[in-house]
């Protein structure tokens, strides 16, 4: 791994009560016929890390990337706008707090200590990243956690190529 990669802290600018907006492709569900776009139906893949080529490419070790909602408000964007901008307007988006991002427990009960650390660029001030402590790419067991910790505040849409109606 590159010596360039920016060291990650847990940033104290981003309160446990900062509610943190995760995109979500629709490329992610796996079965629409039985999708209802409530919680239950987030996948654990909505918490996957970028591959470690995409995340060096902004000077990062693997990590999710998502928006801090109150600095998203403080620039007059919403969520509809992020995701036309940033993503599609397919794109679905969960939210959770800094606090349960950091306090994320497993299936088993046990601690899988995340971090969530602003990384913001000239066109996403709001950007933020959250990463494994455990100093390695986030595992199945880390995504899950996150997953139960997530809410959908906009399911994804259903791909019209994927369903020509």
């Amino acid at each position: 791994m590159s010596k360039n990669l920016r060291e990650f802290f847990d940033d104290p600018a981003i309160a446990d009560a900062d509610v943190l907006y995760r995109a979500v492709s629709p490329f992610l569900i796996d079965d629409w016929d039985s999708f209802s776009g409530q919680d239950e139906d987030i996948p654990s893949r909505a918490w996957q890390d970028q591959k470690e080529e995409e995340a060096a490419k902004w000077g990062l070790m693997p990590c999710a990337s998502v928006a801090v909602a109150r600095i998203l408000r403080d620039h007059n964007c919403d969520i509809v706008s992020w995701l036309e901008n940033f993503f599609s307007l397919e794109h679905g988006v969960v939210e959770t707090t800094a606090g349960e991002v950091r306090q994320a427990i497993s299936l088993r009960n046990d601690h899988v200590p995340q971090g969530v650390m602003l990384h913001p660029t000239a066109k996403q001030p709001w950007h933020a990243v959250v990463w494994s402590k455990s100093g390695s790419k986030r595992n199945k067991t880390e995504m899950k956690a996150l997953r139960l910790k997530s809410h959908w505040v906009r399911p994804p849409a259903q791909l019209r190529s994927r369903h020509p109606g």
